[in-house]
């Protein structure tokens, strides 16, 4: 926080969105021949996201669950987020919960699961380390994958069961890029383990594989 005439103000609200938009521009072409190859893990901002994202962070500070005008204000941006989400993954507003990022999220869907239902979670070899640690840390079940990353059905299929809760394999993953096929994963999860829960940790690839 800065103090201004006596005032407290963050930061952000010191910084014009023009002067922090060159700043990243500059930076951008300083590194014009740096190669970066782990999109898939964290990606630079892009100027326009930054350029959405300042005002937010000036005058986005009020309590969304609080009843005065920045509050309000601040509720109406997250519901605004909230139905852009929706809008991306074909589902409805009220569904869509924000988490601090995939690692809480991950944790949430396996731990939540568990603590509400119980049972036994599986996931495959390859997921990411925030739900294989989980998984491991209740006592779940890894399955196999093929030479080229991808689910092996027939380990699956001797997993399942009617004890078997959840069942969390990743859209794409984020070291390789594999595209694993949830479509039919979820046939094998609902048949055989038809109580348990789906879950796909697509952070790598919501924005550039369709999850409908």
């Amino acid at each position: 926080m800065g103090l201004v005439g006596g005032s407290r103000l963050w930061l952000p609200a010191l910084l014009p969105s023009g002067l922090v938009l060159k700043f990243v521009r500059e930076d951008r072409d300083q590194l014009r021949n740096h190669v970066y190859l782990d999109h898939a893990a964290t990606t630079p901002m892009r100027p326009e996201v930054l350029e959405a994202m300042v005002p937010h962070l000036a005058r986005g500070y009020g309590n969304p669950t609080g009843a005065h005008s920045e509050s309000r204000r601040a509720a109406a941006l997250l519901d605004e987020a909230r139905e852009q989400v929706a809008s991306l993954l074909g589902a409805e507003p009220g569904e869509v919960v924000f988490t601090s990022g995939g690692t809480e999220a991950d944790n949430l869907a396996v731990k939540g699961v568990h603590a509400l239902k119980g049972g036994r979670a599986v996931c495959s070899a390859v997921e990411h380390q925030a739900v294989t640690a989980s998984v491991v840390s209740i006592q779940g079940d890894a399955v196999p994958v093929d030479s080229e990353g991808v689910v092996d059905l027939n380990a699956l299929n001797t997993v399942m069961g009617p004890d078997v809760s959840l069942v969390s394999v990743m859209l794409a993953n984020n070291e390789v890029g594999t595209i694993q096929p949830v479509g039919q994963i979820a046939k094998v999860v609902h048949e055989l383990a038809p109580g348990a829960l789906f879950h796909t940790d697509a952070v790598p690839s919501a924005s550039l594989v369709g999850c409908r």
